[in-house]
């Protein structure tokens, strides 16, 4: 698989609803950007990290990574692989045993962030999902396909709350198009 490889470049909230995250990507060369929506709880805990103050090393995720380099010489890859019902596809690949584990996209990118492991994604998702890298811009482009149903209909209810009705319109298309499809 030919792959691009990802490093964090922001995480901020979605306007309107302070419990849903976006988490930025960036390729190397930093000229195309993939979003990740994730929970705000998860983007606190990113934010914590890429603080200048240090962190105490026994929060859960430093232990595990800890234990994890205690207990084994593994060299370990992020893997973005697909999109399916708004959700990333994304693997934790031991390139040792070729083992291999699901994990949530958000948790990926912490685990990358407290880890030091590299997160890639193919190239063709690469260039499905991502869009021109945009700095620290305000805004935040989302592809509406990375979101998922439970978030489709609250954006849809706010769409419809604000009279946004062109929005509302292909949140509900999109959210009957995945019902059908499953």
């Amino acid at each position: 698989m030919d792959k691009t490889r990802l490093i964090f470049d922001n995480a901020t909230e979605i306007a309107g609803n302070k419990e849903i995250g976006i988490l930025s990507l960036t390729d190397l060369d930093k000229t195309r950007q993939l979003s990740i929506v994730c929970e705000r709880n998860v983007a606190l805990e990113i934010d914590k990290r890429k603080s200048p103050e240090p962190l105490n090393d026994n929060l859960l995720p430093e232990v595990l990574v800890k234990l994890l380099t205690k207990n084994t010489n593994s060299i370990f890859e992020i893997l973005i692989t697909d999109i399916v019902d708004g959700q990333y596809k994304v693997y934790v690949f031991n390139a040792d045993t070729l083992d291999y584990t699901s994990i949530r996209a958000s948790d990926a990118v912490l685990l990358s962030m407290v880890a030091d492991i590299p997160i890639f994604i193919s190239e063709t998702l690469m260039r499905q999902q991502s869009v021109e890298y945009t700095g620290k811009k305000t805004g935040v482009t989302v592809p509406i396909n990375a979101i998922s149903i439970p978030m489709l209909e609250e954006s849809l209810k706010k769409a419809i709350d604000s009279e946004n009705y062109e929005m509302a319109s292909k949140l509900r298309d999109e959210i009957n198009k995945r019902k059908k499809d499953s």
